[in-house]
């Protein structure tokens, strides 16, 4: 399994607490991942929104085809948004 994340930080929501604002990203990238109760079983992905409610990145939960449960042939994550 691997999970990727990125993370455009040039944008206004991170001027005054840029670390700040990843924590919330992040944050809401972990609600996110515990919402799914499937995801680490078949994957996942989905766009990271600023304090604005800008995209400002993505994130891809990839789950190798020998571990997936659902039958699917392809490697792809299927997108939630």
């Amino acid at each position: 399994m691997q999970l990727t994340i990125r993370i455009t930080c040039d944008n206004a929501a991170f001027e005054d607490d840029p670390i700040g604002e990843i924590e919330r990203v992040l944050k809401q990238l972990v609600f996110r991942l515990g919402e799914d109760r499937y995801a680490s079983q078949r994957g996942t992905s989905g766009k990271l929104l600023d304090s604005n409610g800008n995209s400002v990145g993505d994130f891809v939960l990839n789950v190798p085809r020998t571990n997936r449960t659902d039958g699917a042939d392809s490697g792809d994550a299927e997108d939630l948004d």
